[in-house]
């Protein structure tokens, strides 16, 4: 018998219709060496040091009460969770849109797009130019959880999956992707520092991939990490939604 997959988990959620979080994916969880194993006929996602990261989920697709680290929006676990984070929801369309997103956001991606030329956005088809921005990135002094799962999770980026934003066939920021039965995962973006109003314009180019890849698909834009200015900037796009993920772990 072949040991579960994560994608068997992913499988047992759509049959559920249970809405997941961030950290579904396949590429996600192999990034952050997160492993399912099956007991007593539930599917439990286990990180390296067996602590349980997801919501068990039985056979009929529906999530046990236990202790995760991460629930779902619609999960109750055993006892009282604690706050984990935000989950942000956006229709790709209406960000490029600029549907119900702030008037700043627009001018700066307006802006952005006058005072640069040379620009040329292209799907992601060699790894190590992602990994030296995030290293530039850090070099700037900046921190982000994770760092091992994150260079684990560019390594394997395919043009499926990521795009570079060139100017003057200089790589100056990223987009990678991923995503589940239900959403597109916005899963990292990464940007050189400095450089004004890039971090915003390159966050419309993703939105601008999402909807012609999947139309009226909904992008899980993630949480703000327990800042509250990744949490204003993320409200000023506009979601349709902002969930809350509670934790259960001790």
């Amino acid at each position: 018998m072949t040991s579960p997959s994560a994608s068997d988990y992913e499988d047992r959620l759509k049959l559920g219709g249970v809405a997941p979080n961030f950290f579904v994916s396949v590429p996600y969880m192999k990034a952050a060496q997160w492993t399912v194993v099956e007991r007593a006929g539930l599917l439990e996602v286990l990180d390296s040091d067996a602590v349980l990261m997801l919501p068990p989920v039985d056979g009929i697709g529906t999530c046990v009460a236990d202790r995760p680290w991460a629930g779902f929006p619609e999960y109750s676990g055993s006892g009282p969770g604690t706050f984990l984070d935000w989950q942000f929801v956006y229709d790709p369309t209406a960000v490029t849109g600029f549907q119900n997103v702030s008037s700043i956001f627009r001018r700066n991606v307006q802006r952005f797009e006058r005072w640069h030329s040379g620009l040329c956005y292209k799907p992601a088809d060699d790894p190590e130019v992602l990994l030296a921005l995030f290293g530039a990135w850090l070099d700037e002094g900046e921190t982000a959880q994770d760092a091992d799962t994150i260079v684990s999770y560019l390594e394997a980026v395919s043009p499926e999956r990521g795009a570079v934003l060139f100017e003057n066939d200089q790589p100056i920021a990223f987009n990678a992707w991923d995503s589940n039965y239900r959403y597109v995962n916005f899963r990292y973006s990464f940007s050189v520092r400095g450089v004004k109003y890039l971090s915003e314009y390159v966050r419309w180019l993703f939105y601008h991939d999402a909807a012609s890849l999947g139309g009226s698909e909904e992008v899980n834009d993630g949480g703000s990490l327990g800042s509250e200015g990744l949490r204003q900037f993320k409200l000023k796009l506009g979601p349709k939604a902002v969930l809350q993920i509670n934790s259960w772990a001790t």
